[in-house]
């Protein structure tokens, strides 16, 4: 609670900020995110991130899939003030960050064994200016998730490490779920 708290603190004034900068062409102008449907599904799953504005050869499908989840699965589209529309996406990332330095807190414990030192790399990863961007920025979610996978998988392989046999296998499934959906975010 004490890192969520940390977190909404100096990052909750995104809150306020509306679609700006590249939010807009990538989220708010984005066709493919407007309604949950097989076919929209297919074009984030088939087409570059930056379509149909151009082609960069980004390829994120996970963070597009969850502009579709924000935009028209819960709703945070369909609110006529276009300040109420972002608020959805900014708590998603706030969520995803919280979730980052959690696994930052799990890491440093599993690492060093010291709970106190865990917490506060855990906390100053929390509020350290560098994630500004990521935090704050609805599309600089593909850094999060990007985070989030790279710091599960180190975690997971940590784990797999500790044991042997057959039991080894459903780590190493899941290494391979990390890896890829990390991918699958940020290219």
């Amino acid at each position: 609670m004490v890192l969520a708290l940390l977190i909404y603190l100096p990052y909750s004034n995104s809150f306020r900020s509306g679609w700006v900068l590249d939010n807009r062409y990538i989220v708010q102008l984005d066709s493919r995110n407007k309604e949950a449907s097989w076919e929209n599904l297919k074009l984030i799953w088939t087409k570059d991130y930056w379509w149909p504005k151009s082609d960069t050869r980004a390829y994120r499908p996970v963070v597009t899939t969850s502009y579709l989840l924000n935009w028209s699965v819960f709703g945070n589209g369909n609110h006529e003030k276009e300040s109420d529309q972002v608020v959805g996406f900014h708590w998603l990332n706030l969520v995803v960050h919280g979730i980052n330095a959690s696994l930052v807190y799990f890491l440093m414990l599993k690492l060093l064994h010291r709970p106190w030192v865990a917490f506060f790399t855990a906390a100053l990863f929390a509020v350290h200016p560098i994630a500004t961007e990521s935090v704050t920025n609805i599309i600089g979610r593909a850094d999060e998730f990007a985070a989030a996978c790279f710091l599960g998988f180190t975690l997971v392989y940590i784990r797999s490490t500790e044991t042997h046999g057959l039991r080894k296998l459903p780590w190493i499934f899941g290494l391979a779920l990390l890896f890829i959906a990390g991918c699958f975010s940020k290219e």
